[in-house]
């Protein structure tokens, strides 16, 4: 996955939150002494229908009429204008947003996966947070996976399926590589479980050579950081082909 350019989404070159207090701030206030500029245009149009200017009463009423008519006139055409043009930039605004979370989005989820691409992302961590990451890592690469907070050490901590393809995924909770000690257990569980479900050995330090060989001769695939981050960047060798959905 390439990085996200902001270019390439929507025309502004913003934030979310930015365009959500741009919305905030589409509203219309009318303010009534602005009715009092049209006064003297409307004693103007007096002026104009009876050809001269006398402050007498009627002349006086006249104007004020003639005010109020065009005070009216004003307020409602700049109304509609508003609203057709605050609907419009609303509109525009929305949009906008959409982009911008996609491109958020994008964006998270890229350097999620630049960071999962690296050995050293799946080496910092231990224990439950690398069951998590292992956990997330797998239902990213198409399977659908469940954790099981049940069995301890030893036991199965993710079950992933794909159709008819079944994954057994174990993460040992050990400061030290994974030793022929955790190997028999999986292969306790494992003669317990159909014979074509897949079993998984996930460790953040890695294996013992005994371990490895135990692995080999059992069909056991075993996820070092270093093949953690070649799934990542969906790089499936011959030995990671079993994993691999389609």
């Amino acid at each position: 996955m390439e990085k996200p350019m902001r270019t390439t989404y929507g025309t502004l070159k913003i934030s979310s939150h930015q365009i959500d207090d741009e919305i905030k701030k589409i509203f219309f206030i009318f303010r009534f002494r602005w009715l009092l500029a049209v006064y003297p245009l409307g004693f103007y149009v007096s002026y104009l229908f009876t050809g001269e200017m006398n402050l007498n009463l009627g002349f006086l009423l006249s104007g004020v009429m003639h005010g109020t008519i065009l005070g009216a006139i004003f307020f409602i055409s700049s109304y509609l204008i508003f609203k057709f043009q605050a609907k419009k930039k609303k509109k525009f605004l929305e949009e906008e947003k959409v982009q911008a979370l996609k491109f958020e989005n994008d964006l998270k989820e890229w350097r999620i996966q630049t960071l999962e691409a690296e050995p050293l992302y799946w080496k910092k961590y231990s224990g439950l947070e690398f069951e998590q990451a292992v956990f997330s890592l797998f239902g990213k690469i198409g399977w659908e996976v469940s954790r099981n907070f049940v069995t301890g050490d030893g036991g199965i901590n993710i079950f992933g399926l794909n159709g008819t393809k079944k994954i057994k995924i174990i993460c040992p909770q050990t400061q030290l590589k994974v030793g022929i000690s955790h190997l028999h257990n999986v292969l306790a569980i494992k003669f317990e479980n159909d014979f074509d479900d897949i079993f998984v050995v996930a460790s953040p330090i890695g294996f013992t050579r005994e371990s490895i060989t135990l692995a080999n001769n059992n069909g056991i695939i075993l996820l070092t950081p270093q093949s953690l981050s070649l799934l990542a960047q969906g790089k499936f060798n011959d030995y990671l082909k079993r994993l691999k959905v389609l």
